[in-house]
């Protein structure tokens, strides 16, 4: 499952590399971007729910990938779907969830044990 997490980790990364290149462009990433996000609308949700029910570093950095491509194409999703139950507004109800979550900063408490010592580390090699 770890290896599956990377993987998608390093396609979210070059994902929002592309979206952040054609969005200081002349041509807008929202089209395609809205259109990878309505395909993989379900498998998002389930990343979404999972950092929020059991928190991990990989987890959270998919998290802000997901919710950074978010922020890109919000602008451009109708004002009806943001509000429905359905893809986008599924979606930006699991990011405002998520959001609560981590508000609450005992969520770090939560993180699997090798994450809190890969943390640890990064802080004292810093």
């Amino acid at each position: 499952m770890e290896r599956q997490h990377r993987v998608l980790l390093c396609v979210l990364q070059l994902l929002s590399q592309v979206m952040s290149s054609l969005h200081t462009s002349t041509r807008s990433p929202a089209a395609p971007a809205i259109a990878f996000l309505g395909a993989h609308h379900d498998s998002i949700l389930f990343l979404l729910r999972e950092s929020q029910q059991s928190p991990s570093l990989v987890g959270v950095e998919e998290s802000q990938l997901i919710v950074g491509m978010l922020a890109v194409v919000v602008h451009q999703v109708v004002e009806g779907d943001r509000r429905s139950s359905s893809l986008f507004g599924a979606t930006h109800l699991a990011v405002l969830s998520l959001a609560a979550r981590f508000f609450d900063l005992q969520w770090a408490d939560d993180l699997e044990p090798e994450a809190k010592r890969s943390c640890e580390l990064t802080v004292l090699a810093n």
